[in-house]
Parts: structure tokens; C-alpha cells; sequence
């Protein structure tokens, strides 16, 4: 559905002038982000406001956001699935940084957000066939994303010794990401192993 929104506002783009045919895939695959970005900020807050948390749940869906644009991540095969998966993976999330809160578990988030940034730090950039990355690209990414991990954890050693609840989305964000780069890795693995049998 995203796809289909973006690629109507891009048609009516170049209807109007606006833009150049020759320009079609790179604003419909901009506006697709855009409005996808949009869709998942607001089913954060929904959540979050569900759950009692909504500030914790929209810096966390920011902190994610932009750990997965560089550290990437396992990507569903359909567009449907890629929605339904990254829902599902903000509820859970969410209702885990709730826990957390509601259990006063900082060592548990402290530990949760030093392991999600070590798989960073191991497995990122994600190369996958749905976002190639060139040489060039894949250091630059790399040398963001583990500068991010970094910062995470230092901001999660901060926010804990000023007592301050931003650890759990921090925590919350670093884990999900180390999940996507493991499952992501996982899947690599299977699939370069099946080529070569």
C-alpha cells in the first residue's frame, strides 16, 4: 500500500510538471520512506500512548530509526510482511521498555543495551540484497553505526547514573537492532550455504 501512495503522489508529480519522468523511481522509493517512516512514528505513539510510555516510545522509535539506517538489519521479502514485522517488533518493544520501567530493571537494560551494541559492532553494516551497499559505502556505514553504538552506551551509562528512565527506549533500541543484524547474519549464512551445497 505504501508503494502504491507513493508511486500516485510521484504520477501526479510529473503530471504537474513538478518533477521529470526520468526522476519517477528515486521520489516514489523517497516518498515510500517518508511515509512509511511517518506510519511506524505513529504506531509508536499509539503504543506508547497504550501503554502509559509515550515519550519513551516515540526516542525510542528515533534511536532505532537511525541505528537501522546505518547498521541495517534482515529485511522481510514482501512489503506486507516488512509492515506486519516491524509493528510487530515496535509492540513488543515497547511493552518490554514498560517492563522494564515498571520492574525498576536497569541492570537488565544496561546488559540488554551493551549486548545489542556488541552485535553492532560485530554484524554491521547489514549487506543484504534489498540495500547493496558499495566499498566505499559499507566503511562509512560501519564507522557510523559502531560511533552510534558507542554513543548509546555512553548516553545508557549516563542516563543510569543520573537515574533517568531514557535507558530503557536506549536499551530497548540497541536489542532490537542486534536482533535484526543477527537474524540478519543467520539468514546470509543459510542462504550462502544453500548456493554452495
Amino acid at each position: 500500500m505504501g508503494t502504491w501512495i507513493a508511486e500516485h503522489i510521484t504520477q501526479r508529480l510529473i503530471a504537474s510538471s513538478v518533477i521529470e519522468e526520468g526522476d519517477r523511481e528515486l521520489y516514489s522509493y523517497g516518498f515510500f520512506l517518508l511515509l512509511s517512516s511517518v506510519l511506524y512514528l505513529v504506531v509508536a505513539t499509539i503504543f506508547g500512548s497504550a501503554f502509559g510510555i509515550l515519550w519513551q516510545s516515540i526516542v525510542f522509535y528515533f534511536l532505532f530509526s537511525i541505528l537501522r539506517e546505518y547498521a541495517g538489519g534482515i529485511h522481510a521479502k514482501t512489503e506486507h510482511g516488512c509492515m506486519l514485522s516491524t509493528i510487530l517488533a515496535l509492540l513488543l518493544s515497547i511493552m518490554g521498555i514498560r517492563k522494564m520501567m515498571q520492574a525498576e530493571l536497569s541492570t537488565a537494560a544496561m546488559v540488554f543495551l551493551i549486548v545489542g551494541c556488541v552485535a553492532v559492532f560485530l554484524f554491521s553494516p547489514m549487506d543484504v540484497p534489498e540495500k547493496p551497499l558499495s566499498a566505499e559505502d559499507w566503511r562509512h556505514y560501519r564507522r557510523v553505526s559502531r560511533w552510534l553504538a558507542a554513543a548509546y552506551v555512553l548516553l545508557g551509562i549516563w542516563a543510569t547514573s543520573a537515574g533517568w528512565p531514557i535507558l530503557y527506549p536506549i536499551a530497548a533500541s540497541a536489542t532490537l537492532e542486534g536482533i535484526l543484524l543477527l537474524a540478519g547474519t543467520i539468514n546470509l549464512k543459510n542462504a550462502h550455504s544453500e548456493n554452495t551445497a
